[in-house]
């Protein structure tokens, strides 16, 4: 077997509809509060849903030299923000000499809608001339991981990684792999959507994917809830800095938690339908565990997808019994989506973050909104109210457009 090395998360930065920086995220994820409002910044008058999870508080110029701004569109804003932070959080300055060897893996899944949106409407209104001439460079999917290491003058590897809602889970196994196996020490991993447009909203509105429960939008996001009837799009970035062990002792770095083991697979069953069985949604999750040298009955905490999907949450409660059999009755089971809504291909950064902290401070978010039971979903959700808890093991699932499956495990790490 080839030599591992450990890896572990030094900072976090979390740019979310309930706080921006992880500890203001935290304080609110444990006292419940949900970042679903009305949509604001465009009208959505006859839209099917008309509730977001937008981060109507972002002050971009916080982060990014104002003259940099009109040339970013918001996911770059939100992922430069995001890094920043992260790179506090751990303490590490980027310098000459490391600055070659930190590489950057980012998951996105709707890219730059807006400014697509934009472009698309002066086309059609005004003709071609009327086209920015900049819209590719605006909009393309890797202009967030691009723009994050021009800002940082990082020379190291840059990928852009896009599977749904697993394509920030994918992009921090990657990273994990690339440190275990030593082709970097450093990594910027994590992953941005702001998918909250007319268009992304009509269309997942018209699929009958989101909630309709317009009136009352911090009751809308209800995973596992009996009354649950669709998720509700949000805009999220998330970033982890992670490195080698040795690395982080080294510079004496704070510790989060270490990433243990990464599991993936794909369905190969439909683009837009779940593939009901969840076989090989259970097989990733257990890739992920036999990767971290790890048995199901040593986990505590499960950040589970839990999107309020009315079919998905089924599935995924179906799943975790199959994985963990009879001690799926004792485990913990959270979904913070109940209060930020769905990120898309942010959801892994979150929930890795949402692990890592937890393992840090042993204390679990609750899964808000959970006021009746379903009969099929029927484990410890963690209702209603945050829980003080000891975490030692702490799975983050997610599932992607297409079936793509992704799973990580976070272990206490003892320093």
């Amino acid at each position: 077997m080839l030599n591992r090395r450990r890896v572990v998360i030094t900072g976090i930065g979390l740019v979310t509809p309930i706080g921006t920086g992880w500890r203001n995220f935290w304080e609110a994820a444990l006292k419940g509060k949900s970042g679903i409002r009305k949509v604001v910044g465009f009208d959505t008058t006859g839209f099917v849903s008309r509730i977001a999870g937008q981060v109507v508080d972002f002050e971009p110029w916080k982060w990014i030299e104002p003259k940099k701004l009109k040339y970013m569109a918001r996911p770059v804003q939100l992922a430069i923000a995001a890094t920043k932070l992260a790179l506090e959080d751990s303490r590490l300055t980027i310098t000459e000499e490391n600055r070659e060897n930190i590489a950057i893996f980012l998951g996105s899944s709707s890219n730059a809608m807006e400014g697509v949106e934009e472009q698309a409407d002066n086309l059609r209104r005004k003709g071609s001339r009327s086209v920015n001439p900049f819209g590719v460079a605006f909009c393309f999917p890797g202009a967030p991981a691009s723009n994050v290491g021009i800002e940082l003058g990082l020379l190291g590897e840059t990928f852009t990684i896009s599977t749904g809602c697993s394509s920030s889970t994918n992009a921090i196994g990657l990273a994990f792999r690339n440190i275990m196996f030593g082709q970097c020490d450093l990594a910027i991993a994590g992953g941005v959507d702001a998918p909250v447009t007319p268009l992304v909203l009509s269309a997942f509105g018209n699929a009958h994917c989101l909630s309709q429960r317009n009136e009352e939008p911090t009751k809308a996001s209800r995973p596992f809830d009996r009354r649950r009837d669709g998720y509700v799009l949000s805009e999220c970035a998330g970033i982890v800095v992670l490195e080698d062990y040795a690395t982080a002792l080294k510079r004496d770095a704070p510790i989060y938690a270490e990433l243990a083991g990464y599991g993936a697979t794909s369905d190969g069953y439909s683009v837009l339908r779940v593939e009901p069985e969840g076989a090989l949604a259970v097989k990733a999750i257990n890739k992920a565990l036999e990767d971290a040298r790890t048995e199901g009955s040593e986990v505590d905490y499960f950040n589970a997808h839990g999107s309020s999907s009315v079919v998905s949450d089924k599935r995924e409660t179906r799943v975790i019994k199959r994985v963990f059999n009879s001690h799926s009755a004792k485990l913990q089971v959270s979904s913070i989506k109940s209060m930020i809504g769905q990120p898309l291909g942010a959801s892994g950064a979150i929930q890795t973050s949402v692990c890592a902290i937890a393992i840090k401070n042993q204390s679990i978010p609750p899964t808000i909104n959970y006021e009746e039971k379903d009969p099929d979903c029927d484990l410890d959700y963690v209702p209603n109210e945050a829980r003080e808890s000891k975490v030692r093991v702490a799975v983050n699932d997610c599932l992607g457009m297409g079936g793509n499956n992704a799973c990580l495990v976070l272990k206490k790490c003892p320093v």
